[in-house]
């Protein structure tokens, strides 16, 4: 009976230890989607500023002398 318990508590030990490691791999690919993400949304910021300054600079024009490099 003590040899079934122990074997059992063994058992249900590995048990635990493959689901912590599951959880940690779930975990890992939690955090590299959420940077994925921020990198994303901080891409399209860089995107739309950069588009505004564009636009912004285009209202500029530039002497022809200046255009040649004079």
């Amino acid at each position: 009976m003590i040899t079934k318990v122990a074997q059992a508590s063994t058992e249900q030990a590995a048990s635990m230890a493959q689901i912590t490691q599951s959880v940690e791999q779930i975990s890992a690919v939690v955090q590299t989607n959420s940077a994925t993400s921020e990198q994303s949304v901080a891409s399209q910021t860089l995107n739309g500023q950069a588009h505004v300054m564009k636009s912004l600079l285009d209202q500029f024009t530039l002497s022809k002398d200046i255009q040649k490099g004079y």
